[in-house]
């Protein structure tokens, strides 16, 4: 489940799995590939059906779901990134958003799995898995072009930025909008159109990631589950079950075991 002891990347490898994922978005770079059997994945507004030899990118902050095609179990890949460290990589202060969504390349794809087999050995060195990872994302940069900065509506970027932090505490949409400078369905509205999702959304996805930070610690779901703004611990293992199909305790679990390894 988790790329060892790298800090900055997590991997996941799933077989035949027939697990469906609710629409979501991630703060991190999600590069992801099938192995066997094929994917029908949405990004926005887009729909794709994904097989073998392609990788999937997403960006931070995009919408997006990535589930087996009826009947047909699919074997798959997926690695989260953090942004700084990918930016590093990039030569830049921030991250550079991927313009290609899509990457059709058999022998990229080949690295990519012979990569996640690396991360996800148990009894592999830290430095194996930085040398190989480092590897697999340099030839990925060579393949790929950046999106162009696009100017940030101070806006907006106030309102995700409000919406990420005290998570334990309810955001009134009234104190949000009038933060960001307008009215509440002005925000909804313009909020939707430059992230693709409502606020509510967001923060849900937000409480869902500071989730997955806070199991790794080792801390008390009970504890996570406050922590992050959910009503009691039902309701937060509803939520996350959902977002990524595996409970809490199991998530903490196989990350745990993963690092004691």
């Amino acid at each position: 489940m988790q790329a060892g002891t790298l800090p900055f990347a997590e991997a996941r490898f799933a077989t035949r799995s027939f697990e469906h994922f609710k629409s979501h978005l991630h703060q991190r770079l999600s590069i992801g590939a099938v192995l066997e059997g094929e994917v029908e994945f949405t990004l926005g507004e887009k729909a794709f059906t994904l097989q073998s030899g392609t990788l999937a990118l997403i960006n931070p902050h995009v919408l997006h779901a990535c589930n087996p095609s009826p009947s047909k179990p699919r074997t798959y890949g997926m690695l989260y990134l953090d942004t700084a460290w990918c930016a590093s990589l990039q030569g830049r202060e921030v991250f550079a958003p991927f313009q290609t969504s899509l990457l059709e390349d058999a022998s990229l794809v080949a690295h990519y799995f012979d990569t996640l087999t690396t991360l996800l050995d148990p009894k592999g060195f830290r430095m194996e898995k930085e040398e190989k990872l480092t590897e697999f994302f340099g030839a990925l940069l060579e393949r790929v072009r950046f999106l162009p900065a696009m100017p940030s509506t101070p806006c907006i970027a106030r309102a995700q930025e409000m919406l990420t932090c005290n998570l334990e505490e309810e955001l009134p949409l009234e104190t949000l909008a009038h933060a960001a400078g307008g009215s509440v369905y002005g925000l909804i509205r313009a909020f939707k159109a430059s992230v693709g999702v409502t606020p509510h959304a967001f923060r849900l996805n937000c409480r869902i990631e500071a989730a997955r930070r806070y199991l790794q610690q080792g801390r008390v779901i009970a504890e996570v589950a406050q922590m992050c703004g959910f009503y009691d611990q039902s309701h937060f293992h509803h939520h996350f079950k959902a977002f990524t199909t595996q409970t809490p305790k199991a998530y903490q679990r196989n990350f745990l075991q993963d690092l004691k390894a």
